[in-house]
């Protein structure tokens, strides 16, 4: 009985399963840390997208709209890039909520004048609510403020600030709004993503999964191994293996 007991919670989750789907976390970057911020509501995620990242996000940008334009959407509903999905599986990760209840995610070049910071603003649809704001940084300029909390986020290349967008606002509890802020730079580049009450989106791809998650998977002799694991001998079949 107290094996079972013990196990209890591996039996409901056979009969009960997560509304939110569980996710590898090979989806995370390397450094990937969250700090909050007091008790603020904002959290700031390091290495939320890796310079890599935070460069194809630009490129793509450039791309669909072209480089006289400020901003460009580089994910939506109609035109999906499963490059991009990951983002998507973090936020989710982040807030507890299914990634198709993501907006679309915005890439823009912020101008020396300065302007509100569009997330959550304009919901796609009246009857859904938006529920959190998430901004990424994809340079080392730029820093995004919460005049009414009394608090600045300086830029790094990466680095995210999510809040969570309040539907009611009292006297007491005042709604987080973020503005955009000219630091080292008066031009930057920045990511935005509203994640809303509502799905917004049905998934046309799901990313494959990495090797480090495939069971049962033999590895070649051209695959590159980490420090302190190397290639055994079969004695049997004299072929090598990853035991």
């Amino acid at each position: 009985m107290q094996k079972y007991y013990y196990q209890r919670y591996y039996f409901l989750a056979k009969v009960f399963p997560p509304a939110v789907p569980r996710r590898p976390l090979s989806f995370l970057p390397d450094g990937f840390a969250i700090n909050s911020v007091a008790n603020s509501g904002v959290r700031v995620i390091d290495n939320f997208c890796t310079v890599a990242g935070s460069s194809y996000l630009i490129s793509r940008a450039c791309e669909v709209a072209g480089d006289s334009a400020l901003s460009a959407v580089v994910f939506n509903a109609t035109h999906q890039d499963p490059e991009l999905m990951p983002l998507l599986y973090r936020v989710s990760m982040l807030t507890g909520m299914p990634l198709n209840h993501a907006g679309s995610i915005e890439v823009g070049l912020v101008p020396d004048t300065l302007k509100d910071c569009p997330v959550g603003k304009q919901p796609p649809r009246k009857s859904a609510k938006p529920c959190y704001g998430l901004h990424v940084f994809l340079t080392d300029d730029g820093e995004l403020q919460f005049p009414g909390l009394d608090i600045g986020i300086e830029a790094a290349t990466g680095r995210a600030v999510l809040w969570p967008i309040k539907t009611s606002v009292s006297a007491e509890s005042g709604q987080p709004v973020a503005v955009y802020s000219s630091r080292g730079s008066d031009n930057f580049w920045a990511a935005s993503i509203t994640l809303y009450a509502a799905k917004m989106f049905e998934p046309d791809t799901i990313v494959e999964l990495v090797p480090q998650t495939q069971k049962g998977v033999a590895l070649g002799g051209t695959d590159v191994l980490p420090a302190g694991t190397s290639y055994l001998e079969d004695p049997i079949n004299e072929n090598e293996v990853v035991r």
